[in-house]
């Protein structure tokens, strides 16, 4: 997570799309997702490599799909909830 929006230029998908990208991008094909994919076992659907940009940081997701809900506010608790399908 070490790429924020300051440093996003130096992450290494940048100059492969990353740079259009304002929130949340799929990558396609990347030797991440290559390496991450020989421990996916079983029959389930291939996993994909999703990027959430964050001000903080980035967040690289290997997984079958994913559904990110953004709220105008966060929650009570302090903690923000996504649900990885798949």
């Amino acid at each position: 997570m070490p790429h924020n929006d300051e440093a996003r230029h130096r992450h290494p998908l940048y100059d492969h799309g990353l740079a259009d990208v304002r929130w949340v991008g799929e990558a396609i094909d990347t030797p991440w997702l290559a390496e991450v994919g020989t421990a996916y076992l079983g029959s389930q659907p291939p996993i994909r490599h999703f990027v959430v940009l964050l001000k903080e940081g980035t967040v690289e997701v290997a997984a079958a799909d994913v559904e990110v809900e953004r709220a105008t506010e966060p929650p009570a608790n302090g903690w923000i909830h996504r649900r990885l399908c798949g």
